[in-house]
């Protein structure tokens, strides 16, 4: 029969140490990186505000002036169409996949 082993009153209490450090470290690297303030904002309790910029356009404006640019540069008029257009799925596979061989 196998004899238990028992663990000296001195690795206990370093074991015990040991953890409490790391414990330590953990909350103190929580707290300073982050954990209940993050930035100077928080801090001061106040809130910011950031307006939008007058004078840019909105993005459907944008998008729609970016795709005619696209559309009218040369490079992409120079672009070949390899294949068959529109592309149309054949049948493929079984028609029970869950159907043994």
């Amino acid at each position: 029969m196998l004899a238990q082993k028992t663990i000296s009153k001195k690795k206990i209490i370093i074991y015990s140490v040991i953890l409490a450090l790391i414990f330590a470290v953990v909350f103190l690297a929580y707290w300073y990186f982050g954990g209940q303030y993050s930035n100077e904002q928080q801090k001061s309790g106040q809130n910011i505000y950031i307006a939008p910029a007058a004078g840019l356009p909105s993005a459907g404006e944008l998008g729609s002036a970016l795709s005619e640019k696209i559309l009218d540069n040369p490079l992409f008029q120079k672009l070949k169409i390899h294949g068959r257009l529109p592309v149309e799925a054949g049948a493929e596979g079984r028609t029970n996949p869950f159907e043994g061989f």
